[in-house]
């Protein structure tokens, strides 16, 4: 049997946890795909690898940030690598 639609601001999504994890898509909340182990270990070696060269290349590097790709879409990322300086002023922000 299907899940019923729950509906969110995508607000709200961003700053409340679900169990099980879900996707923000549409507006509406959705079931995520948790991965298996081996991505879950290419994930962790992608993220060790892009740490090494933080201060170097002034590099941030985040498993699992959520990452809004369109108006109306949420998902986090499996591995994200930002300028550490547009991190700082992301959480900056009030």
């Amino acid at each position: 049997m299907k899940d019923p639609a729950i509906l969110v601001s995508p607000e709200e999504y961003l700053n409340s946890s679900y169990k099980p994890d879900m996707d923000y898509v549409d507006g509406v909340l959705v079931r995520r795909n948790v991965g298996t182990l081996r991505h879950g270990s290419l994930q962790a070696m992608l993220c060790v690898y892009f740490e090494q060269f933080r201060k170097s290349h002034r590099i941030k590097t985040f498993a699992e940030n959520p990452l809004r790709w369109a108006h109306d879409r949420e998902n986090p990322a499996a591995l994200t690598v930002e300028p550490a300086n547009a991190w700082r002023a992301q959480s900056a922000r009030p």
